[in-house]
C-alpha cells in the first residue's frame, strides 16, 4: 500500500469524493467470520469506520524472511519505544 512507500493519498480517493477515482474502489461485502485474504503489494485501505462497534484487523504474512514487506527486521529509534507501553513495545516487535 502507500504507506509502504510513503506516498500520500489524494484526499479525493482517500472519502471517494472523485467519482472518476471511485470507480477504481472495491469495497467487498462481508459477513461476520469472512475473511478477506489479499497480498501486501495489493493498494489496499479501509473506508471510514461507521459502525458502533469495533472494527479488527488480523495480518498474517506468510513469505521467506528475505521477501517480506513486513516491518520485521526494523529496528525502531530507542527515543520512539521510550514512550511506549510493553504492549505497544510487542507491537513493534512483531
Amino acid at each position: 500500500g502507500s504507506h509502504n512507500s510513503n506516498f500520500p493519498i489524494p484526499p479525493a480517493l482517500a472519502d471517494l469524493a472523485d467519482e472518476e477515482l471511485a470507480q477504481y474502489v472495491q469495497q467487498p461485502a462481508l459477513d461476520a467470520g469472512d475473511v478477506l485474504i489479499f497480498s501486501e503489494a495489493t493498494l489496499h485501505g479501509t473506508l471510514p469506520w461507521t459502525a458502533d462497534h469495533q472494527r479488527r484487523t488480523v495480518i498474517y504474512r506468510f513469505a521467506p524472511a528475505g521477501s517480506a514487506y513486513g516491518r520485521g527486521y526494523v529496528e525502531w529509534p530507542a527515543e520512539m519505544l521510550a514512550g511506549m507501553s510493553e504492549a505497544q513495545r510487542a507491537v513493534c516487535a512483531a
